[in-house]
């Protein structure tokens, strides 16, 4: 099931990640990443799908069995983003885009979460839009280490909607 712009503001709404820790990290399958959120006094986990036929993030109850050997992309998000803080959470203007700031030890990270069916992907950045990682690296839509990504500066967007900060 594909989420549209209207629903992930609820879900964003509704789960309140700003102020969250994230305390763990797995990525049971190659297109699903679960975050692990502590933000006193409860807990919950946050699934992000990035499967073509249903992107979509949500919390869940689901229990995933976690794969002895971690893939590249979480062992990245473990590195750099694990036991930061979301400082900000929110959807960027009436897009299927999400937008994660984390802050771990005074240095702050861009995680990226576009929901768009067959171009899904969760890309993190730093504060000057430079690719660090991506779950899916595309060198066409400069996707790659190195490349740079901003959605809210490319002019891409339709940024009279909802902004949440």
């Amino acid at each position: 099931m594909l989420l549209n712009w209207k629903e992930i503001n609820l879900i964003l709404d509704e789960l309140n990640l700003t102020g969250s820790f994230i305390q763990q990290i797995y990525q049971p399958k190659h297109h699903i990443l679960l975050f692990h959120l502590y933000n006193s006094p409860s807990s919950c986990t946050l699934m992000f799908s990035l499967s073509p036929s249903s992107c979509r993030l949500h919390a869940t109850t689901k229990k995933y069995p976690n794969p002895p050997k971690p893939q590249r992309f979480v062992s990245f998000l473990r590195a750099h983003v694990r036991g930061g803080r979301i400082t900000k959470a929110y959807q960027v203007g009436n897009e299927r885009i999400v937008k994660l700031e984390v802050m771990k030890d005074e240095k702050i990270l861009i995680i990226w979460i576009r929901l768009w069916g067959g171009a899904a992907n969760m890309i993190v950045t730093d504060e000057d839009d430079q690719v660090l990682d991506a779950c899916y690296r595309r060198p066409g839509r400069n996707e790659i280490s190195g490349g740079t990504f901003n959605p809210e500066k490319n002019g891409l967007l339709n940024t009279k909607g909802l902004k949440k900060e």
